[in-house]
């Protein structure tokens, strides 16, 4: 249990962008203050995200129901790879949580541990930070620094009141990450980082000006691309082609269309373009668009090729790809034929 509870402390410096040898020293305290504008997911104990797709990226899990009567311990360690996994490629992070540990779960006597934490990462300038509140262990109020496993160098920022410290990894940025934060809309996204409304008092955020527009998405797909949205292309080319994104994650970039309701993918393997793919009706693949069934686009379509819900025709060096749920067609795009299947996937699943 001390491990577990030492785990939560640091948490921020193991989500870092690159692996480092050892912890690195704070840079200093860290109030549990949100470090970003953004709107805070409430998934409960569950995992049902309301916007997977969110950047930043800020959730709030309730984890109090680590119970050993009704297996209630068995039922969150389940559950956490999926929230890992949730977070992992998102370029800005923010957890809030609440632990309990109890043998029994409506028997506040039995109360092994209990908690609440802040956790944040920051991949476009390689920050990190953790806070804790509230620890007891069996009833009693503890120091969090008096735990096994918590750095000597974190030790100055804890109290029995609970308290926290933020990180400079010193690291370079991942680099779409990087690219994303230089954007006039990101710059004041930081800045207008929400009131936290836990721990302080909330107050009213600067709204950012939105920095992005609509492109407009039409034509068909080629195994070049859709439009001005090239396979191949650097990051900085596309946004000079299309502007700035709506939102951008570790490894994509999303942007609205003129199209209402319409979104443009782009997928990025390192910072070059590797997938482009779009939910857009009027952007037809071999005669082929959004809304057709399944089987029509079959049958118009020549050697067709089906990995799960993707259907993928080979043409030079790209995947000109259809993503379908049920019987019908949900976007269209084309791939660079050495992605992965997962990307493909994740990237496909987006633009529809």
């Amino acid at each position: 249990m001390r491990r577990l509870i030492a785990g939560s402390l640091v948490a921020a410096c193991v989500s870092a962008p690159t692996a480092v040898a050892a912890t690195p020293a704070p840079a200093g305290p860290w109030d549990g203050k949100r470090p970003f504008a953004c709107k805070m997911q409430d998934v409960g104990s569950g995992t049902g995200f309301q916007d997977p797709a969110a950047e930043p990226f800020c959730v709030k899990f309730d984890k109090t129901h680590q119970n050993i009567s009704q297996l209630g311990i068995a039922d969150f360690v389940l559950k956490e790879p999926a929230r890992v996994a949730a977070a992992v490629n998102k370029c800005q992070y923010f957890q809030k949580d609440h632990w309990t540990g109890r043998i029994v779960q409506d028997q506040a006597g039995s109360e092994v541990y209990n908690f609440s934490g802040r956790y944040y990462f920051d991949k476009s300038s390689g920050a990190g930070g953790a806070f804790i509140k509230n620890l007891r262990v069996l009833g009693q109020k503890v120091d969090p620094s008096s735990y096994p496993g918590i750095p000597a160098a974190f030790k100055p920022y804890f109290t029995k009141n609970g308290g926290g410290a933020h990180v400079d990894f010193k690291l370079p940025g991942t680099p779409l990450c990087t690219a994303g934060e230089k954007t006039a809309s990101a710059v004041a996204s930081r800045q207008a980082a929400a009131a936290d409304d836990y721990y302080t008092t909330p107050t009213t955020p600067t709204k950012p000006k939105p920095d992005k527009r609509c492109p407009n998405v039409k034509g068909k797909v080629s195994s070049k691309g859709i439009g001005k949205a090239k396979i191949g292309a650097k990051a900085g080319d596309i946004k000079r082609a299309l502007g700035a994104p709506g939102k951008t994650g570790a490894d994509l970039y999303r942007y609205c269309t003129t199209t209402s309701g319409g979104r443009l993918v782009i997928g990025f393997r390192g910072t070059t373009s590797a997938y482009v793919g779009t939910n857009v009706e009027k952007v037809k693949l071999d005669g082929v668009s959004v809304g057709d069934k399944t089987s029509d686009a079959e049958k118009k379509l020549k050697k067709v090729k089906q990995e799960g819900s993707l259907l993928l025709v080979k043409d030079g060096k790209a995947n000109l790809v259809l993503a379908t749920k049920g019987k019908t067609i949900e976007s269209v795009g084309v791939a660079d034929s050495k992605l992965s299947g997962s990307l493909l996937k994740k990237f496909a699943n987006q633009s529809g």
